[in-house]
C-alpha cells in the first residue's frame, strides 16, 4: 500500500513524490499539454469521420493521452 502517494507516510519520499506529482499536475504544466491534447482531439475526430466503424481502436489510440490529464484541467468552454 505505500506505493499509492496518498498513503505514502509523511517523510522525504512523500514530500519528493509530491514534488513530481505538483510539477506535473500543476496549472503551468497542464497548459502546457494543450496543443498536444487539440491536435490529437483533431486527429481522433477525423479519423471517426473517415472510418467510424472503427471508432473503438480510434479510441484506444487516444485514451492514454487523456488519462494522465485531469479532468479538472480540461477547459470544455
Amino acid at each position: 500500500m505505500e506505493d499509492l502517494v496518498p498513503l505514502t507516510r509523511y517523510g522525504p519520499r512523500f514530500k519528493l513524490e509530491r514534488k513530481l506529482m505538483n510539477q506535473v499536475l500543476s496549472t503551468t504544466a497542464i497548459n502546457s499539454w494543450r496543443p498536444s491534447v487539440i491536435k490529437e482531439t483533431s486527429i481522433l475526430l477525423k479519423q471517426m469521420l473517415e472510418s467510424p466503424d472503427e471508432y473503438v481502436a480510434h479510441i484506444r489510440r487516444c485514451v492514454p493521452l487523456y488519462e494522465i490529464i485531469p479532468s479538472w484541467a480540461l477547459d470544455l468552454h
